[in-house]
């Protein structure tokens, strides 16, 4: 997936929360991937009512439902670095 900064009608928005059970999808963030020949456009919406998808980044692999890459890092908005950072912590 790349992070694109506005939303856009070919990217999917997405808003992170840091409740699994309130989640639409889990996701398994696997690092970057600068290779990637078609990624997913996603745009981090700040209201969570305005995302397409509620997700919950989990630290481990097999309680996701999909495993991503991240072709852009650098564009990575704030969101998305608190729930990382959170599946660093423990529980």
């Amino acid at each position: 997936m790349y992070f694109i900064g506005r939303p856009d009608p070919d990217a999917f928005s997405v808003s992170f929360t840091d409740r699994q059970f309130n989640a639409d999808e889990v996701w398994f963030v696997t690092g970057a991937c600068s290779k990637m020949t078609d990624p997913a456009p996603i745009y981090v919406t700040p209201l969570e009512l305005d995302a397409e998808l509620k997700v919950f980044l989990t630290r481990y692999r097999f309680s996701a439902k999909r495993t991503v890459c991240i072709v852009n890092q650098q564009d990575a908005p704030p969101a998305f670095w608190s729930a990382y950072d959170a599946t660093r912590k423990d529980r």
